[in-house]
């Protein structure tokens, strides 16, 4: 993924180039020849999925230094991409359904959504045929190691990312906490929610949360992620006002 200067063109013109306010910011190329396009293209009947899914990556890659979670509200997502609300929610379950992005989705399209391209992704033309006939003797014409410019093709290799550990304790407590204290009903979807959640907020406000919600006898995961952000919100916000951190536990973001 090549880093380009906002003030300076691409070296190579086919390079995707997307400009967020003054951050230019590089699509990895490698899934323009993994195959994907065509086969979202023949699974859904149109482009759209495949256009949706390129602005997630565009979302991500300005945010997060390694893959993380995106934080929107649908309405916003709906004036970036000119999407209508009927016609974007159906292309994003469509992007769930095909296993390359988790999400939860609220009832109210002004209230934060989050999504997660799911890495390593699962593609037609496996990464590893793509970087040996598109990019070995040129890395450093294309912009640096596969690391870079393979992103989403392997789990990152950082400290935190190398063995998963950290993020899969994180998740089994936010698991086991749902399990006891909310509700023993459980599928993929739902597992897909609290992974996003796992990551994205703190385990102790999340068991905050979940013990609010037994005592008000709320199963509803959407209520309760609603929740938690709103109270993370809040203690941000007071936390900004008095110059202080907002505390989190050791290990969570």
């Amino acid at each position: 993924m090549a880093e380009v200067s906002p003030d300076s063109p691409p070296e190579d013109d086919d390079q995707p180039i997307v400009v967020v306010g003054s951050l230019s910011v590089s699509i990895p190329d490698w899934l323009f020849h993994c195959g994907l396009a065509e086969r979202l293209r023949e699974e859904t009947g149109s482009a759209l999925a495949w256009f949706l899914f390129l602005d997630l990556v565009t979302l991500d890659c300005s945010r997060n230094p390694i893959p993380g979670v995106v934080e929107l509200t649908l309405k916003s997502w709906e004036s970036r991409t000119g999407m209508e609300a009927k016609s974007l929610l159906s292309t994003i379950k469509k992007l769930r359904k095909a296993a390359l992005v988790r999400c939860f989705l609220p009832d109210n399209e002004e209230e934060s959504a989050l999504f997660q391209i799911i890495t390593p992704l699962s593609t037609p033309i496996p990464w590893r045929t793509v970087w040996d006939t598109h990019y070995v003797g040129e890395s450093t014409n294309q912009g640096g190691s596969p690391g870079q410019l393979l992103r989403y093709a392997e789990t990152p290799l950082t400290p935190e990312f190398s063995t998963g550990v950290v993020q899969q304790n994180k998740f089994q407590q936010v698991l086991d906490l749902y399990l006891n204290l909310v509700s023993m009903k459980l599928n993929h979807f739902v597992q897909d929610e609290l992974l996003l959640i796992s990551e994205f907020y703190d385990t102790k406000m999340i068991r905050k949360m979940f013990l609010r919600a037994r005592e008000q006898q709320v199963q509803n995961l959407g209520w309760i992620i609603r929740q938690i952000r709103e109270e993370t919100l809040r203690l941000k916000s007071n936390a900004a006002l008095k110059g202080t951190p907002v505390e989190t536990e050791k290990g969570d973001a």
